[in-house]
């Protein structure tokens, strides 16, 4: 990674992965309906409330992320006259 931007954009995949589709031990609640008691596993996002699911790698990376909303350019330079 000779680039910087190559190394954020690795590092913002890492994360997305450990929030998206790893669960975490320190995050899994006993399963109280199930027979046998297991445990239902919880990663960040879903704690969080942002996802109901785990993710796989493939639904991660397949993801479309919408564009930001547009803003329009300010003005620049002088006011127009305007005659009335």
């Amino acid at each position: 990674a000779k680039k910087l931007v190559r190394v954020e954009r690795g590092m913002w995949l890492i994360g997305c992965v450990y929030n998206f589709c790893q669960p975490h031990l320190s995050l899994r609640r006993y399963n109280w309906r199930s027979r046998g008691g297991k445990w239902a596993e919880f990663t960040p996002a879903m704690a969080s409330g942002i996802t109901d699911h785990i993710w796989s790698i493939r639904e991660l990376l397949w993801y479309k992320v919408p564009p930001p909303a547009y803003v329009p350019a300010k003005r620049r330079g002088r006011p127009p006259k305007f005659k009335s």
